[in-house]
């Protein structure tokens, strides 16, 4: 008696006319970061301590910004919103963010307000997202000129041409 085994690696067909798969969802590449009023906590990551002040990271979004002089009594004093943002460092007086591929700095001066520089595409496309976050399907190919990839959506898709 034998056993028959074998393995076979999938060739995706591209001449398919719908099929389930996955479309990327956009941002403009040219979208600013904004100082807002403060928003409701969602989503915290890491948190930062400055001066008098508490900076606590909304993942993909930005910054809380937390007047901390008395100590039992801190103050949300804003949100500094950044797209794609993952991650925040303090040094000095100045927050460092990324906002998708991009570096941003964030000066902080002594009145309160904020200077911001960017540094565009610093970081490498592996960390914009530009494939899908499960592999084995089909997927809308990212087009750059529409944006920065912020996410994915499960959607029918027409004339697949890519396949991850």
């Amino acid at each position: 008696m034998g056993f028959l085994c074998g393995c076979f690696e999938f060739i995706p067909e591209f001449d398919i006319e719908e099929v389930e798969g996955y479309k990327p969802i956009y941002v403009d590449a040219d979208f600013g970061v904004e100082l807002e009023a403060p928003i409701p906590f969602s989503d915290q990551g890491k948190i930062y301590h400055y001066s008098h002040y508490i900076f606590v990271e909304e993942v993909g979004r930005g910054f809380h910004i937390i007047e901390n002089t008395d100590k039992t009594n801190p103050n949300k004093v804003g949100f500094f919103q950044i797209p794609l943002n993952t991650n925040i460092a303090v040094r000095g007086n100045i927050v460092y963010a990324n906002s998708g591929p991009h570096l941003l700095a964030l000066k902080i001066l002594e009145d309160g307000s904020i200077i911001t520089n960017k540094l565009p595409n610093v970081f490498n496309s592996a960390n914009t997202k530009n494939i899908p976050p499960v592999s084995g399907n089909y997927f809308e190919c990212v087009d750059e000129d529409l944006g920065d990839v912020i996410g994915w959506e499960l959607a029918t898709i027409k004339n697949p041409k890519c396949y991850y």
